[in-house]
């Protein structure tokens, strides 16, 4: 019996832990995609200023 209740625990722990594994996977995934934006707007503005000079 105590080894199930130590399951218990474990899954218990799991569910604890899933949901903010999931928003720091979301939080990466954001942030991965708003430097790619970051990174095109930089390279439009450069195409921009090549053409003015």
């Amino acid at each position: 019996s105590r080894l199930r209740s130590n399951r218990r625990q474990e899954m218990q722990r799991l569910r604890l832990l899933r949901p903010h594994s999931l928003l720091l996977i979301a939080l990466h995934k954001g942030l991965r995609r708003r430097k790619v934006v970051l990174n095109r707007l930089r390279v439009r503005r450069e195409d921009n200023s090549g053409e003015l000079s």
